[in-house]
């Protein structure tokens, strides 16, 4: 990921637009979710708040991309057992899941649904966990 990085020092135009279209836009997100898969939370977050905040994830800008995001963020806290960093990101990923109609993003979902079982009886989140299951079926 570092080695990739340095593509963000190229000078502009990054790419020739063909089918190799590698400009470094999604380098935060994909660190972040390698840092989920390794159980680095700490370090996930904050490359994973750091592409939210990116141009290339502005609400409305890319859909998918935003969402898998958002849900890699509840996945964080879901393992941290925080229920309102759960129920915020899992919430808008799913709105947007349900106005993009992405299959991925629902799989992406339901992935999370493993993790919610972390979080007990909470209400809202067996809410959130049912909302889950009917995107996932529909």
């Amino acid at each position: 990921m570092d080695e990739a990085q340095e593509v963000a020092i190229l000078p502009a135009p990054v790419h020739n637009a063909g089918w190799l279209r590698f400009d470094g836009s999604r380098l935060a997100e994909e660190r972040g979710a390698r840092y989920v898969q390794l159980g680095r939370l700490d370090l996930a977050e904050d490359a994973l708040k750091s592409a939210l905040d990116s141009g290339a994830l502005r609400s409305g800008i890319s859909f998918r991309r935003r969402s898998v995001v958002l849900a890699d963020l509840a996945a964080i806290g879901a393992k941290r057992h925080d229920t309102e960093q759960v129920l915020t990101y899992a919430t808008e990923a799913l709105q947007l899941a349900r106005q993009s109609g992405s299959g991925y993003v629902a799989r992406r979902l339901q992935r999370l649904r493993a993790e919610l079982g972390l979080l007990g009886g909470d209400r809202r989140v067996a809410d959130l966990d049912a909302e889950i299951g009917v995107l996932c079926t529909t």
